[in-house]
């Protein structure tokens, strides 16, 4: 069966945590997944911006980290929500080391949590990505929680 492929995006300011997404997703879900990591959350903002506005090869779901050098993953992730209303927008995982962090996410609009630890490969990344019809179920419900 052949699946879409869905955009993975890594707002993260340390090139090892982007490398670990990397590790962790590709190349073996290259078939359902491309990933685009950014550093900084203020570039990731205004390219989003910019494929907003075109339409073009927006992000399917965003990994979002909280400690962003000067910006927060909250304020990150409620910019994003503004930016996309009323449409339900990219599902935001909050992807901190610091559990209360990631939940901070969630509370700005994220839709869940994957922790994060200091490691080459997350499983816990492999296990939310590594299965296509998850990644479908899991933007279903995004749209979904939206229409209610």
């Amino acid at each position: 069966m052949t699946h879409p492929t869905w955009l993975v995006w890594a707002i993260d300011d340390l090139e090892d945590n982007l490398e670990m997404v990397r590790n962790s997703l590709l190349p073996e879900f290259s078939a359902w997944l491309r990933v685009e990591g950014f550093l900084c959350p203020e570039t990731a903002l205004r390219e989003l911006g910019e494929r907003r506005a075109r339409a073009a090869d927006l992000p399917h779901v965003i990994l979002m980290d909280f400690f962003l050098g000067k910006a927060y993953g909250s304020e990150v992730t409620r910019e994003i929500r503004v930016l996309f209303a009323p449409e339900p927008g990219p599902v935001i995982i909050g992807h901190s080391s610091a559990p209360s962090a990631s939940r901070a996410i969630v509370e700005a609009g994220g839709d869940f949590i994957v922790p994060k630890r200091r490691e080459a490969v997350s499983f816990a990344l492999r296990e939310v990505f590594g299965d296509p019809e998850r990644v479908a179920e899991m933007l279903r419900m995004r749209r979904n929680s939206q229409e209610e």
